[in-house]
């Protein structure tokens, strides 16, 4: 951070000035002219409590032979000032006194506090409740960004984000678990083709630029190959958009459940449903979803993926 010098001044062993120069006119910081300072010491210039901790800091830094930074406020001012001492030296590397430089400081610590404020605000309406006071500016951000990561990784279904290019810049825990990777992390900076699922790389990248050239919604079931083994996928995938800018998309977020247990029910479901109409009679209770037959003497020859009324078709 570049701050602009304000006041540079010098002093010998003793605390008198030497020099003075004040930068800061037609307002000058300290109300104080060269001629007001050079021959005296603080005790001349300011109350004695106040010159007697200046005088402690410049002793500190000669015995020390180390610079000295910090933050004070004059008498009867609003400003806040950076001040800085060193160690003094002559051409042969004696110290022989301490030099200073005096920044003014106020519209910094402004900056600082109003960044704090909106870090806090954001914090506040990200986790839905106050955060402690006592954070400091790096807690907070640290704290948002625990809590966004911890609700990721722990989302159910395999959630992921790639870019245009059709590079994973993240997912969350059953993703990676899926992807044979030891931590959601590493999936960053890989493609369809790194992973389990390389054979169907083609067709996803092609459905993923297609989300992201139309900018619409992609929602299929699909079958995949994971480290569980093949499945079907309810998968939905949208438009990544800028968040400084809603035109533009810069990526894809999908959701994928695995239904791969579910459709095998509704196969079961349906083959039984199958039998019972060439049985005779059977009852459908849509209420609870269930149906009651009668005894089944022999088994029908095929099974097949449908809805229910192509079943129903199908079975008359």
């Amino acid at each position: 951070m570049h701050l602009d010098i304000n006041i540079v001044y010098w002093k010998d062993k003793r605390g008198v000035y030497l020099r003075y120069y004040d930068f800061s006119a037609p307002s000058p910081l300290n109300r104080l002219s060269a001629g007001d300072v050079i021959g005296k010491t603080d005790f001349d210039l300011y109350p004695a409590e106040i010159a007697e901790s200046y005088r402690e800091q410049e002793l500190a830094v000669i015995a020390k032979n180390q610079a000295l930074t910090y933050e004070t406020q004059l008498p009867d001012s609003t400003l806040i000032l950076q001040v800085t001492k060193q160690p003094l030296h002559d051409d042969v590397g004696n110290i022989i006194g301490i030099i200073a430089s005096v920044n003014n400081h106020t519209a910094i610590i402004k900056e600082h506090f109003n960044n704090v404020a909106a870090i806090k605000n954001i914090a506040h309406e990200a986790v839905g409740q106050a955060l402690p006071e006592t954070l400091s500016n790096i807690e907070y951000v640290q704290f948002l960004r625990d809590y966004l990561e911890n609700i990721i990784a722990l989302m159910p279904g395999h959630v992921y984000w790639l870019d245009k290019d059709n590079t994973f810049l993240g997912c969350n825990n059953i993703q990676a678990q899926n992807a044979h990777l030891t931590s959601r992390k590493e999936i960053a900076g890989k493609k369809n083709s790194d992973l389990p699922w390389k054979e169907q790389a083609k067709e996803l990248d092609r459905i993923n630029k297609q989300v992201i050239e139309t900018g619409e919604t992609y929602a299929i079931e699909e079958f995949a190959i994971m480290a569980n083994g093949p499945g079907i996928y309810l998968t939905q995938k949208v438009p990544l958009r800028d968040p400084r800018n809603n035109i533009i998309i810069i990526g894809m977020v999908g959701i994928s459940f695995d239904i791969t247990e579910r459709k095998k029910a509704e196969e079961e479901r349906l083959n039984l449903i199958l039998k019972a109409s060439n049985m005779g009679t059977w009852t459908w209770d849509f209420t609870d979803d269930s149906f009651i037959h009668d005894y089944l003497q022999h088994e029908i020859p095929y099974r097949f993926n449908s809805s229910f009324n192509e079943a129903i078709t199908r079975a008359y």
